[in-house]
């Protein structure tokens, strides 16, 4: 009966240790846990911020753009379909051939 006692006492024991080796673990999960959430908060700021300053510089670039009616806007470039919508309002060729030399800002005529 007594080493029954001792056992259970141990056992006892035992079992607080692993409780209070979990309680810790879960804490510094807690912590962490914050510290990523404070993070992501931060991270989200920072995007919503560089949004809008890209938002304001393609603002402002735009309003020095050429605005052609027909032609859709396209951050791609010029593609077939827009140069010869081009070709058709302004009525002047342009050269599909160069078409591979064209920067989304520029377009080369002949």
């Amino acid at each position: 009966m007594v080493t029954t006692g001792i056992t259970l006492k141990v056992a006892n024991q035992e079992l607080k240790g692993q409780i209070k080796s979990l309680s810790e673990t879960v804490n510094e999960a807690k912590k962490e846990i914050y510290n990523i959430n404070n993070k992501y908060r931060d991270i989200e700021k920072e995007n919503s911020l560089l949004k809008s300053i890209i938002l304001n510089l393609e603002n402002k670039l735009k309003k020095y753009n050429i605005v052609i009616y027909g032609v859709k806007e396209s951050v791609k470039g010029p593609t077939e379909d827009t140069l010869s919508t081009i070709e058709e309002k302004l009525e002047f060729q342009t050269s599909l051939s160069a078409l591979g030399h064209l920067s989304s800002n520029s377009l080369i005529t002949t």
